[in-house]
């Protein structure tokens, strides 16, 4: 088996354990046998490999995410003002905008004083 060719199969595998969550739903929808795509996940990579697949699938979640991040955002300004609204419902979203402008706040200072760290050093 060609070194290609075996990182293609490992690749296969840990996407169809992390989309089906066990050896054995993973195995019948490969039509592999249990025991091979168990040794497959024993083989040096393979961890790698299947952490790589859950970072991809994390990336492309937060993707979704943060295209959203603009409707939620009206979403909640929205409810915080509305006359209609009850008074515990005010207060949740008037909390929650303080609390996303406080860590936003919070990550740009830390971003600027990284970036002065950076240029002390002669870090790019």
């Amino acid at each position: 088996m060609t070194e290609l060719t075996r990182s293609r199969k490992m690749d296969r595998i840990a996407r169809a354990l992390f989309e089906h969550g066990s050896i054995q739903k993973a195995a019948a929808a490969l039509g592999m046998g249990e025991v091979t795509v168990w040794r497959w996940t024993r083989k040096p990579g393979f961890q790698e490999t299947y952490c790589d697949v859950r970072r991809e699938a994390l990336s492309r979640s937060s993707g979704r995410l943060l295209q959203a991040a603009s409707a939620a955002a009206s979403t909640i300004l929205k409810v915080m003002v509305d006359p209609n609204a009850p008074p515990a419902v005010h207060l949740r979203a008037a909390q929650c905008v303080l609390e996303q402008a406080q860590k936003t706040f919070a990550l740009e200072d830390v971003d600027v004083r990284l970036q002065r760290v950076e240029r002390a050093m002669g870090t790019p």
